[in-house]
């Protein structure tokens, strides 16, 4: 059949001067079969597919974003075997990885189609949750799509919290405790619970069922109790009279008994009483003074007063405020200090892409110019160079 014929461009594509235009007409074709269900089964298509996603110049974008879209358009709602065999292509998996974290506004569509086919693909078994978590690489640029701010990221938050739900639903421990101790997981999720309005309720959804997930493991339990701002996220979400009846709402109260009824922590007893100090003069006593071990009134105490006075408490208020004034401020410069720091890796990794690609021959777009015209111009490697006459 002709459609065969683009496929295995996809497989083994010769490295040409029109390598750009046949990868991208390939590409498309192959996503277009892929989103509507037709069979792609080409061999060595995934494989073909890694090779069109691990390339990086500018050139290859459109043929990047048909494959991750094809791959997306494989995985979606599909049987658990085709999910598999995504996920058993090791250098598939590391260009899909790659993609994820790359940085810059026209990496945006290649960065959301990634996201979205490792949820695709984590919705499998649990060897395939299992092994995703521990894909070097993977949680670090999950974390880093989580902690971006803005609406222009909203999908990306969307599928990180998406893909972590999916990993959670692991019935191994260990990837519960996992998700639990890696870094900055928890505070995304608590984060993306926080955010308010209709636009983010997919995310909150997600960060809500992800932490219902890992707090089964009776480990995790008792840290999320007291986990800053977890149990007032969860509060807020019952006060929300608008998420009545959905599984949001379910599952935060879940959670909520989880955590609330928590293992307790054990203690070491209290040495025992032998005798029962006076109170200081001026401290009264309640109701129940008499009883020995009983807690002293400071209501209208002059010793109280004595050791604490007003003018200590105004003051030592007065440093709170300061010092959270001076924090607010370090962490803006350190925020502005971030921001400098990535836009000079980009105008870098622009700046040695732009000139890898000053460097590279015309006519294959692959190997290094080195040799040069009578005319003075260095344009063709040495291969190239032999098929023509005139400078090109």
């Amino acid at each position: 059949m002709d459609r065969w014929i683009d496929l295995k461009d996809i497989v083994n594509v010769p490295r040409t001067s029109n390598e750009k235009a046949s990868l991208q007409k390939a590409t498309e074709k192959v996503e277009n079969l892929a989103k509507h269900k037709k069979a792609v089964n080409e061999e060595g298509l995934l494989e073909g597919l890694a090779r069109v996603i691990k390339k990086r110049a500018k050139t290859f974008v459109k043929a990047r974003e048909y494959a991750i879209g094809a791959l997306v358009d494989m995985t979606y709602r599909s049987s658990v075997k085709q999910k598999t065999s995504v996920y058993n292509v090791p250098s598939l998996l590391a260009a899909v990885v790659s993609a994820v974290g790359r940085e810059g506004e026209d990496h945006k569509m290649e960065r959301k189609d990634a996201l979205n086919l490792i949820v695709n693909v984590a919705s499998s078994n649990d060897t395939v949750k299992k092994g995703l978590f521990e894909l070097e690489g993977l949680m670090e640029n999950v974390v880093n799509a989580m902690e971006k701010e803005g609406d222009e990221h909203k999908v990306e938050r969307e599928n990180a919290a998406n893909m972590i739900y999916n990993i959670s639903c692991c019935t191994e421990a260990e990837v519960m405790k996992g998700l639990f101790e890696y870094d900055d997981v928890v505070k995304g999720l608590v984060r993306s619970i926080w955010r308010d309005g209709d636009n983010y309720k997919v995310e909150r959804r997600c960060a809500v069922g992800a932490l219902d997930n890992i707090a089964e493991n009776k480990e995790v339990k008792a840290c999320l109790f007291n986990f800053p701002g977890l149990m007032t996220s969860i509060d807020a979400i019952f006060g929300n009279a608008s998420l009545n009846g959905t599984d949001m709402k379910d599952w935060a109260k879940s959670l909520k008994e989880m955590i609330k009824h928590r293992a307790p922590v054990e203690t070491a007893p209290p040495p025992p009483v032998t005798t029962t100090k006076r109170a200081p003069e001026g401290l009264t006593h309640s109701k129940a003074g008499s009883k020995s071990g009983s807690t002293p009134s400071r209501a209208g105490s002059p010793v109280w007063s004595k050791l604490f006075p007003k003018c200590l408490v105004r003051s030592n208020f007065a440093l709170l405020v300061e010092n959270q004034a001076k924090i607010k401020k370090v962490k803006k410069e350190k925020d502005d200090v971030c921001q400098e720091r990535d836009d000079f890796r980009q105008k870098l990794r622009d700046t040695l892409e732009a000139q890898e690609n000053a460097m590279t021959c015309v006519s294959c777009m692959d190997k290094k110019r080195d040799v040069m015209f009578q005319c003075g111009h260095l344009a063709l490697c040495r291969e190239c160079s032999e098929k023509v006459t005139d400078c090109p």
